[in-house]
């Protein structure tokens, strides 16, 4: 059965949504989700190699493009964007377009986050790591997946969210952090989060938990930070004038 997510507010659309064509077209895909257990009504969930191999493509071609600036290239980037999204949420059982949606309506660096956390789908758990296609535990993936977007982030899952700027969860987008005691993931948009959930398991797709979870937009808190580094210097500026 097809879920249709709850609406959630973009607090701001990028350039590159606001010139995107939508290019996805059908894809067919063996889905290789699976339940938490056996048991009915478990939440559906994917670990695909197939999914984190469109996912790997897109990022490099929001790379190239990125070095070229070539419209060809940008076209290139969402159309894999838009694939990698399109075959997510076929395998998780989502109305087609959420996710695509979500993905194309944050900022460059976030769609950079996010791909590159999905091109790890299926890597192991592996405590303390954070190395791409060996394993990750849950503040591994996150360090890695910001880091390849050019965002910096700390390792300590829980200084994560401290220093992210806080999010309600309403207004939560693509890109952000989730964060609950001893565990911090990846918003994917669509009540979703990408996670290396614990021992002997692997990165993998599935709904948010039923916990109280707590928001945060790490792009947006290096931003700031950056912004008040520049007045700073602005202002030294102008006092040696």
């Amino acid at each position: 059965m097809t879920r249709t997510p709850p609406q959630h507010r973009p607090r701001h659309r990028s350039a590159v949504r606001k010139t995107a064509v939508a290019l996805a077209g059908a894809i067919s895909i063996v889905g290789l989700a699976t339940a938490t257990d056996a048991g009915v009504g478990a939440a559906p969930r994917t670990k695909s190699v197939v999914i984190a191999d469109a996912a790997a493509q897109a990022v490099g071609a929001l790379e190239r493009w990125q070095q070229t600036s070539h419209p060809i290239d940008y076209v290139r980037f969402v159309q894999r964007r838009d694939q990698a999204a399109a075959m997510t949420e076929r395998d998780i059982e989502l109305a087609d377009g959420v996710l695509r949606d979500a993905w194309a309506d944050v900022s460059v660096a976030k769609q950079h986050a996010v791909l590159s956390a999905v091109s790890q789908l299926g890597v192991p758990y592996d405590y303390l790591a954070s190395e791409p296609g060996v394993g990750f535990d849950c503040s591994g993936l996150t360090i890695w997946a910001f880091g390849s977007a050019g965002v910096e982030i700390p390792r300590v899952s829980r200084d994560q969210i401290n220093e992210a700027e806080a999010t309600e969860r309403d207004d939560a987008e693509a890109g952000d952090l989730v964060y609950y005691p001893g565990h911090v993931s990846i918003y994917l948009g669509a009540s979703t989060m990408i996670h290396a959930p614990n021992s002997g398991s692997h990165v993998e797709i599935t709904d948010l938990p039923d916990k109280s979870l707590r928001f945060g937009d790490a792009e947006a808190a290096q931003l700031e930070t950056a912004a008040a580094a520049e007045s700073l210097v602005d202002r030294t500026l102008t006092v040696a004038e």
